[in-house]
């Protein structure tokens, strides 16, 4: 159930309190005492349970009472409290729930009855609509704040949970991590609270992951839920989840991916498929290196989530799950999930971007000085600190960029009668009305250099044709959208923008009838851009039919504000690619990695959603097929070494032409300098049984992070498993231990060390001899 359910006694429904101190400690010790025998076995990562909550409450008195704690410590007095709430309290110790037991009369079950009013009570939902049957609720009962502040607080709640169950594992395992795993929820979780509760996070959702990399500490372990077996829609998830920043591969259960022999068993067209990330790139990439950012950051603002979920909120859009983005992520249906299309956006136009979040904003945690770009996506719940944070941002002189309704709210969800960044963006809010629907609308001017102009009349009229394209016949069409509409022409999707909004200090550059849909406002050295739309409405720049004069007006926001193009990706008329995506490391030493990956094939789009994205594991396309596909060029601004993972070098030049495989990414090395082929630093050695054989490798002229794959052989040219290992090769020098057995085999064994990303390779030879061999 997407809610923490409670019993007839409002405590969470088969579990105890998590806040009874007079239960819980004992349940934990209980728990912690059955896992002794697998702790004697290493160190082991502790679970909170799969497919739980992150959030959780119940009505116990020491449950309740926690909630009235943590409100006072949002509020700090009572007044605050009762301005927010529209109440009178005199003092915390005051507040209860609010149990209708009017509501439910259908149940006949009184268990069942109680349960469900106490649950409704624990959620607070009769806080927005009535209870079911209700005849004591009446709409002066709508109370936003305060249904905000008890989820807020279930987030909290689930955080001081985390923190007793992870001391009560450190006290039989000191190295113990803690962690959740199978959590479906996606933005509308308090994700930055918690990251800094846990230790690792297996999430189901892909749209979690890009907030999980951009703010989790280095040594945080994370990854995206991959499945049962080697099935198409697994494979594409490893590989989402791996190009996300992913450090672990998460696979229900290790008894399915590992076979009696301990080789992979169902996970083994992974581990061929993606060979290369485990003989030691993933570790370079997602360990040891960062993921690169094009000064682009997002918002991620956990009451704006749910400020979304109410009153006009979901006629402009939303933040949960993936699965309410446009249905079939193409077919463009207006509410879908605005953060989710600002990533494809973005990476469309061959751009990266990372997140911050609103607690990190009040905490002075974020480093303004790293982006030229903010953006705030449905940010509609704002406070006070995060406005500052971000007025302060465009007077430096970076670009805030917003789609619809900035700060409408206050923190805890509150309307305001006008926004909080009203002035920044130079306009006036007057009134918190549903999105409308408009025709057309133009956009047209100059921002920065570029003058840009778009006809959104002249790009709907594209539409049918697409939808043709695409779908081949109405029935189809309609299939997709669930509708029976009886042309392409009635299912051509309408800009909805925000009447309520008035301009005053800014200057529109475009609009939709009298509405205004893109306002500018220099401020300081700066600048705001008010998108009077959500970005989920615009014309999507992902779509081969969309004029490139759309693609144009988003780079241009880019552009005026700084930002600059490490390289693009193109299709072999030179035209900017819309089908594959380009994620860039940073290895240091003035090397970069980059991973271009996509369907390749038009009509399957790279933006579908995470289940649907095909990965050929179980069939091979076939040669005509392969044949159909277009080259991608990566260009860069200036001469690089490139080399392909895996494949060959083109030596210094701007641009390589790709053939890359469906769904597989292609990795590319972009180098300052050339590179070099690996080295043992002597070229035999003799090794002493029971002993440790150090040796050295060495990467010529080499700058930042190289990965090393070592292969051993013993002495009638077997491989030796035991030998395998990979090394990270930093600037040019690393070192290499290899334990050597008491009873290994005498003689010559070989070691051969590969860079992965030359596929150069040198050899070794050592000699194994028992203790004294030598001296004799």
């Amino acid at each position: 159930n997407p809610l923490p359910m409670v019993d007839a006694n409002g405590i969470l429904a088969g579990y105890n309190c998590w806040n009874d101190d007079a239960v819980m400690p004992r349940q934990l010790e209980e728990f912690l005492a059955a896992q002794l025998g697998f702790r004697r076995h290493g160190v082991l990562v502790y679970s909170l349970g799969d497919e739980g909550l992150t959030f959780g409450s119940c009505l116990h008195p020491a449950c309740w009472q926690k909630y009235r704690m943590y409100l006072e410590s949002q509020y700090r007095n009572i007044d605050a409290l009762n301005a927010s709430w529209g109440t009178a309290f005199t003092r915390f110790g005051e507040i209860e729930p609010i149990i209708d037991q009017t509501a439910f009369p259908d149940i006949k079950d009184s268990d069942k009855r109680q349960a469900a009013i106490k649950s409704y009570a624990n959620n607070a939902w009769s806080s927005l609509k009535a209870p079911p049957g209700s005849t004591a609720w009446s709409d002066e009962m709508v109370n936003v704040p305060r249904w905000f502040d008890r989820r807020a607080f279930q987030f909290w709640n689930y955080g001081q949970h985390v923190d007793r169950f992870r001391a009560a594992t450190r006290s039989i395992d000191p190295q113990a991590l803690t962690g959740p795993e199978g959590t479906a929820f996606g933005l509308d979780q308090d994700i930055d609270r918690i990251v800094r509760h846990t230790d690792w996070w297996v999430v189901y959702d892909p749209l979690t992951l890009e907030l999980i990399r951009s703010i989790a500490p280095p040594d945080y372990m994370y990854g995206k839920w991959t499945g049962y077996s080697d099935s198409e829609h697994n494979m594409s998830d490893w590989w989402w989840s791996f190009l996300r920043g992913s450090d672990c591969a998460a696979w229900w259960r290790v008894d399915h991916y590992v076979n009696a022999r301990a080789d992979p068993g169902r996970g083994r067209g992974i581990v061929e498929s993606a060979q290369v990330v485990f003989d030691g790139l993933g570790t370079l990439l997602n360990v040891r290196s960062k993921m690169q950012h094009d000064r682009i950051v997002m918002l991620h603002s956990f009451p704006s989530a749910h400020a979304s979920k109410f009153e006009a909120g979901p006629t402009y859009g939303t933040y949960t799950r993936p699965t309410e983005d446009h249905g079939h992520a193409w077919d463009l249906r207006p509410g879908g999930n605005n953060h989710r299309v600002w990533h494809r956006t973005i990476r469309s136009l061959g751009l990266q971007f990372e997140y911050v979040t609103d607690r990190m904003l009040q905490r002075g945690e974020f480093d303004p000085g790293e982006y030229a770009v903010l953006i705030l996506s449905q940010c509609e719940a704002l406070g006070p600190q995060e406005a500052q944070v971000i007025r302060d941002f465009a007077s430096a002189g970076g670009t805030v960029i917003a789609d619809v309704r900035p700060g409408l709210y206050d923190g805890h969800c509150k309307l305001r009668s006008r926004g909080i960044l009203d002035d920044l963006f130079g306009v006036e809010h007057t009134d918190n009305v549903p999105a409308k629907a408009v025709e057309g609308g133009t956009i047209a001017g100059r921002l920065g250099d570029e003058l840009v102009a778009v006809d959104l009349a002249a790009v709907w009229e594209t539409y049918p044709d697409y939808y043709k394209w695409l779908h081949g016949d109405l029935d189809r069409f309609n299939k997709s959208r669930k509708k029976s509409f009886k042309s392409f022409e009635e299912g051509v999707p309408r800009l909805r923008v925000n009447p309520a909004v008035r301009v005053t200090s800014g200057t529109p550059l475009g609009t939709a009838g009298e509405t205004p849909i893109c306002i500018v406002n220099d401020v300081g050295r700066g600048r705001a851009i008010l998108l009077n739309f959500p970005i989920s409405a615009y014309p999507q720049v992902t779509i081969p039919q969309t004029p490139e004069a759309c693609a144009d007006f988003l780079k241009a926001m880019f552009a005026s504000a700084g930002v600059t193009w490490p390289l693009q990706v193109t299709d072999s008329n030179g035209d900017r690619h819309r089908n594959v995506e380009a994620v860039r490391w940073d290895a240091g030493g003035g090397i970069e990695v980059v991973a271009v990956f996509g369907p390749m094939d038009a009509k399957e789009p790279l933006w579908k959603t995470y289940r649907e994205g095909r990965a050929q594991v179980d069939r091979k396309k076939s040669d005509a097929e392969l044949a159909g596909l277009k080259p991608v060029r990566v260009n860069l601004p200036e001469a690089k070494h490139i080399v392909r993972i895996g494949g060959e070098s083109a030596g210094a030049t701007t641009q390589i032409t790709l053939l890359p495989r469906p769904w597989r990414p292609e990795f590319l090395v972009l180098s300052d300098r050339q590179l070099q082929a690996p080295k043992f630093s002597t070229d035999a050695a003799t090794a002493v049984t029971g002993q440790i054989l150090q040796l050295e490798i060495e990467i010529p002229d080499a700058r930042g992070l190289h990965a090393v794959k070592l292969r051993g052989t013993d002495p009638d040219g077997t491989p030796a498993a035991w030998l395998n290992r990979s090394l990270i090769v930093k600037n040019g020098s690393g070192q290499i231990d290899l334990p050597i057995a008491h009873n290994e085999r005498h003689g010559k064994w070989s070691l051969s060390a590969t860079d992965l990303y030359t596929g150069s390779t040198a050899d070794f030879v050592f000699s194994v001899e028992a203790p004294g061999d030598s001296a004799n």
